[in-house]
Formats: C-alpha cells, sequence, structure tokens
C-alpha cells in the first residue's frame, strides 16, 4: 500500500472525527420554557393550574370637582390640611360604570349551572332587575340570545353554548324538581319570590381580566380606556400607593379577587357613554361622576367588599397626600 494513502486517509478520518465532536446534537437540544399564568401573574404555572382567586383589575378615579381647587394653594391656606383635599372633601367624585346586564342574569343565559341547584338559580333570579326577570320570563330564547351577544351569536363557536343554554332555560320555564317529595317551581314561580327589585344592573368601577404578559398596572389602564375613553394623558398616577384589594365569594361560589389603583383626573375631563365604543355597547350600561356619599348608596348593599372599598377611599383622600404639587 502507497504510505501516501495511509496520511490521506488518516488525515481524512481525524476531521470527520474532529467535525462531529464539534458539532452538538440536535436532536437532544430541547429549548427550556417558562410557564406563565395569566390570572396570578406568576411564573412556573398556568392559569387552570392556579390557586389564587380570580384576579381582575381595575382603578378608581376621583376628581375633586370645583374649579377653584388648588391643591398647593389649599396646603398653604388651610395650615392643618394634611392632603389639600379635606376642605374641599364634598367635592371629591368618584367614576361608577353601570353593568349593561346584571350578574345573575348573564350567568342564567349563558346556562352555566345545574338545572337541579334551585338555591343557585333563586340567588341569581333575585340579584336581577325587574325587567330582566319579565324578559327572562317571556321573551324567545333567540331573540335573548341575539340581544347578548349581538353579531357573535351566530358563530359556530358559540352553537355548543348556545343550544345548552336554551336546554336549561326551557327546562327551568317549565318547571324542575325542588326535594324528594316532588315539590316542583318554575321560572315565573322563581321571580314572584323576589322580594326585592332593583331598577338597574350592578354599578362598579372599571375593571378586567389580564391579557398575556400584561403587568397588573397595564391591565387596570387598558381597562380604563376601553371603558372609560380616558388614557393616561388624562390621569395623574399615584405610584407610591398599594392598589386596593377587594376580594370575595361570588353568589356562583367562586373567590374573586379585584385590585384597584387610584387614580386622579383633573376636572374638566369629559367621560360619557360612547355608542360608538363597541366595548361600552357590550358591557356598559351607564357611566357617570358621583360625590361618595350617592356613590355608596349607587352600591348595592349586599355588595359589602364594594362599599368598604368606597370607604377606605374617602379614609385615604383625608389622611394621605396623594397628589404631588409644585
Amino acid at each position: 500500500m502507497d504510505p501516501r494513502s495511509l496520511v490521506v486517509n488518516a488525515s481524512f478520518y481525524l476531521n470527520i472525527r474532529k467535525h462531529t465532536l464539534d458539532k452538538k446534537p440536535q436532536m437532544f437540544h430541547f429549548q427550556k420554557t417558562t410557564k406563565h399564568c395569566s390570572n396570578c401573574g406568576a411564573n412556573g404555572h398556568t392559569y387552570r393550574d392556579c390557586h389564587s382567586p380570580i384576579t381582575s383589575f381595575g382603578t378608581i378615579l376621583f376628581r375633586i370637582h370645583q374649579k377653584e381647587w388648588s391643591q398647593e394653594k389649599t396646603l398653604s391656606t388651610y395650615v392643618q390640611s394634611l392632603t389639600g383635599i379635606e376642605p374641599f372633601f364634598q367635592h371629591v367624585e368618584v367614576l361608577l360604570i353601570q353593568r349593561r346586564d346584571s350578574l345573575g342574569y348573564v350567568d342564567l343565559l349563558r346556562g352555566k349551572y345545574s338545572v337541579n341547584d334551585a338555591d343557585y338559580i333563586r340567588k341569581q333570579i333575585h340579584g336581577m332587575t325587574d325587567a330582566e326577570r319579565k324578559k327572562l320570563v317571556e321573551k324567545d330564547f333567540d331573540v335573548l340570545w341575539a340581544e347578548m351577544w349581538g353579531a357573535e351569536s351566530a358563530d359556530q363557536q358559540y352553537k355548543k353554548d348556545k343550544e345548552n343554554s336554551r336546554h336549561k332555560l326551557m327546562a327551568i320555564r317549565e318547571g324542575i324538581t325542588l326535594d324528594i317529595s316532588g315539590n316542583s317551581a318554575n321560572l315565573q314561580d322563581f321571580v314572584n319570590e323576589c322580594t326585592v327589585h332593583w331598577d338597574t344592573p350592578e354599578w362598579g368601577f372599571p375593571k378586567g381580566r389580564r391579557d398575556g404578559n400584561e403587568t397588573d398596572l397595564d391591565c387596570a389602564l387598558r381597562e380604563m380606556r376601553e371603558e372609560t375613553g380616558l388614557t393616561e394623558h388624562d390621569v395623574v398616577m399615584i405610584h407610591n400607593l398599594e392598589p386596593l384589594n377587594e376580594t370575595f365569594f361570588g353568589s356562583n361560589h367562586v373567590h374573586y379577587c379585584h385590585k384597584y389603583f387610584i387614580l386622579y383626573v383633573p376636572d374638566g375631563s369629559q367621560v360619557k357613554f360612547d355608542s360608538g365604543n363597541l366595548h361600552m355597547r357590550r358591557e356598559i350600561g351607564n357611566i357617570g361622576w358621583f360625590p361618595l356619599n350617592e356613590a355608596l348608596q349607587k352600591i348595592r348593599s349586599d355588595n359589602v367588599e364594594k362599599r368598604e372599598i368606597l370607604l377606605r377611599v374617602g379614609t385615604l383622600l383625608r389622611n394621605y397626600c396623594a397628589l404631588s404639587h409644585p
């Protein structure tokens, strides 16, 4: 054998070996992914595995409805004033959002319940307005469904939910068994039991669920834009104040947490219901500024946690210098 061929072959195999060792085996290379929870915002798990309450983020917007008010001037004039707000406290107003449909009405029409759970059905009906109770008894289901979902009501993705909801509402209208003795009640019977009569759906604050990797504040500000039309440029941020937490169990036995950032809106900013805003048309019935005492009256008496949040806002504005001034 020619000695030169041995040198060539040895060099060839050395190059092959070097190339093989230097190259990483891609077939065994795994990219590490981090799970992220859109509910609590933590890493390591997803929404389905989250043990925290179902969390929403919102804003409590307030203004001093008095053109002459100036925090700097008030603090220099009223030497005993802690915040510059107390002397004008009767002019403090908060922005409230009224739901388009009551929570109970939405839950029953969506069919997210058992037709055998009479207590749950009764609770949802008790939370409805008189007008909602009436149309739930009398109106055709397809009309009710179209009113709630609008143009999306005919989408195929809602077809299964629609038929499930129709079946349950028809069952309640005809009557369900209440106990082992065979006693029964239908939708009209449940309505006739109601002793509380609501004129409007629930009032509250602009809020909503987190999208993807949004921060708490980003979510709250997006919901504010969608539900009020106000932007970050219309409000004064209060960065060194922790959000107020409202935690409770809903009538559906689910644990909820609402986190609210307190923001100041300079007097003169326009806020009104915009019929051209699709989000407002879908979810909001009304919007308005109310003095604290009137706002408390707007919040339903059984919504204890939200009423306590309003009282805490009043205490903070009396005792904490929330705004910056020159």
